[in-house]
Parts: C-alpha cells; structure tokens; sequence
C-alpha cells in the first residue's frame, strides 16, 4: 500500500518538478527522519551537474508536523498544512 501511495505522489511532485525521496519509513523518532531526509538531499545535490544544482530555488523536507523553518544547512522544513495557506 505504502509503494502506491508513494506513486501517486511522485505523480503529482513530478508536475511540480519535485522528487520524491525515499528513506526511513518507521523510526523511533521523526526527528531521525528528518535529519535523513536533508541527509539524501544534500547528497542530491552534490551528484547534480552545477547547472542543475544553480536551479534548484530551494531544498525542502515535507512534513506532517504543525511547524515549518529553515535548518542550519539552509534546508526548508515546511509542515504540509502551510502549503495551502
């Protein structure tokens, strides 16, 4: 059920340019996650060809919490709930 899920929301980032990274589903913690989620993007973009990496506007982690920020590594951590405001 989860790799069909995952399918049709591909569908739709694909649209949007968007990726959809895959990578630890159940944890312990969301926060480890998360930190593997900016983990595999900061990976990303270093296997981007410097033309492709200089359009990406930004790298951003979607959450199902109620907070969104920006980390350290200048990584958007945007709770799904902001993007419809």
């Amino acid at each position: 059920m989860t790799a069909k899920k995952d399918r049709k929301i591909a569908k739709k980032l694909k649209s949007t340019s968007g990726i959809l990274l895959k990578g630890v589903r159940f944890c312990g913690k969301t926060t480890t996650a998360l930190h593997e989620a900016a983990d595999n993007l900061q990976k990303l973009l270093t296997r981007l060809t410097p033309e492709k990496a200089a359009q990406c506007a930004s790298l951003n982690v979607l959450i199902a919490g109620v907070s969104s920020y920006t980390r350290a590594d200048n990584i958007n951590v945007v709770s799904l709930g902001h993007l419809f405001v």
